[in-house]
């Protein structure tokens, strides 16, 4: 992985986040759920609300990818775990500022 997930070349890399990580993040930004009310599980509706897919592809190998196995990256693209190299966020504060300029949904 980069050095930008990985400061210290002696520890391991830094688990990208994905795109589930950077929806829970985006819903209580948004002051759609709070602390307090956020439910044990995510639906369709919730990642719609805030801009990001529930499934999609691969950009390098074409795999099928979920929520919780989707990787956002600086291409602008979903990546896979395999294919990600170094090329994801390390924080969901980092992946939602880069992907939607820290704000609103639009």
């Amino acid at each position: 992985m980069s050095e930008r997930l990985s400061p210290d070349p002696e520890q391991a890399p830094a688990q990208p986040i994905a795109v589930l990580d950077l929806a829970k993040h985006r819903l209580v930004e948004l002051g759609i759920y709070t602390s307090e009310t956020f439910p044990e599980a995510l639906n369709g509706a919730d990642f719609e609300k805030v801009g990001l897919p529930i499934f999609g592809g691969c950009e390098v190998c074409m795999a099928s990818v979920a929520a919780y196995n989707a990787y956002p990256t600086q291409t602008g693209y979903l990546r896979c775990e395999d294919c990600t190299d170094d090329l994801g966020y390390a924080t969901a504060e980092e992946a939602n500022a880069a992907i939607f300029g820290g704000g609103d949904v639009a």
